[in-house]
């Protein structure tokens, strides 16, 4: 027996557990379908993987109200209602989801409430709800009583190393990517050189300029924030660059730049993912 949390972008948050006064299961918690494209060349034995990919998958959300029966019932048709969408919360995963049939509730032979909905999961995997972050360069404080202003030092800049993104899911994860500095830095990026790739920006940033890379429904975005300013620099971004998604395990990252490499500050984040969640 487990607990779920159900939060809509209506504003509704929902509970499912027994504490709760709703006993429920949702299925599937785990297993993915690989759809592989495969070919077969003249006279050749057997086939030859080309791709593989994976879809959005549907979870069923089934159960019984115990308790609180007048609210629960209200509760469920409010969180689940046609257009919304959310994310599933178990534990300290979640998923997100829209809703595919919101919730049909009929009294059962025992007398009490039952229901069932079912709900579309986007991206069909589980994600860590604690966000991941790995910073490169910037300025260690030094900041400390008493002050003696003719040889205090306020900070120590950090030097930019080569630093293990480790991802500890179970399937390459996208990460975003925010690049900041205080003076100017031209053409920069960041290399994982464990397998050569590399993500590389033709742009010259300065002041307090940022820049962030980030995906969105697996489309690759690259936003320029200057002067409070947000403009798409995509067209930036140098084509052979491969390097969009930590692979699980080690991911050995350095950011780099064509000059001005000393003054770069980068963030990696991410979220795990995960194909199953343990109950």
């Amino acid at each position: 027996m487990y607990n779920a949390t159900i939060t809509t972008n209506n504003g509704k948050t929902l509970h499912l557990g027994y504490n709760y006064g709703i006993i429920f299961d949702i299925t599937p918690l785990s297993g993915i379908d690989v759809e592989i494209s495969t070919a077969q060349s003249f006279q050749q034995i057997g086939e030859s993987v080309e791709s593989t990919s994976v879809s959005g998958l549907t979870r069923e959300i089934f159960g019984v109200i115990i308790s609180n029966e007048k609210k629960n019932h209200d509760d469920l048709l409010t969180a689940l209602s046609a257009f919304s969408s959310g994310k599933l919360k178990i534990g300290d995963r979640y998923c997100e989801f829209t809703t595919k049939k919101t919730p049909y509730i009929k009294r059962g032979k025992s007398g009490r409430l039952t229901f069932n909905a079912v709900i579309f999961c986007q991206y069909p995997f589980w994600y860590d709800e604690n966000l991941k972050e790995y910073v490169f360069g910037g300025v260690t404080p030094m900041f400390k009583f008493p002050i003696v202003y003719d040889t205090h030092t306020f900070g120590v800049r950090k030097p930019i190393e080569t630093t293990n993104c480790f991802n500890d899911g179970n399937v390459s994860q996208a990460m975003s990517i925010e690049f900041t500095t205080n003076a100017s830095v031209t053409k920069f990026g960041i290399s994982n050189i464990k397998n050569g790739k590399f993500l590389q920006i033709d742009e010259t940033i300065s002041g307090n300029d940022k820049v962030i890379v980030y995906q969105n429904s697996g489309k690759i975005y690259i936003d320029l924030i200057r002067d409070d300013i947000r403009s798409n620099i995509i067209r930036k971004l140098v084509e052979k660059s491969t390097l969009f998604e930590l692979e699980v395990g080690d991911n050995l990252i350095r950011p780099f730049a064509e000059s001005g490499a000393e003054n770069l500050n980068v963030y990696v984040r991410f979220n795990s993912a995960y194909t199953g969640v343990y109950v």
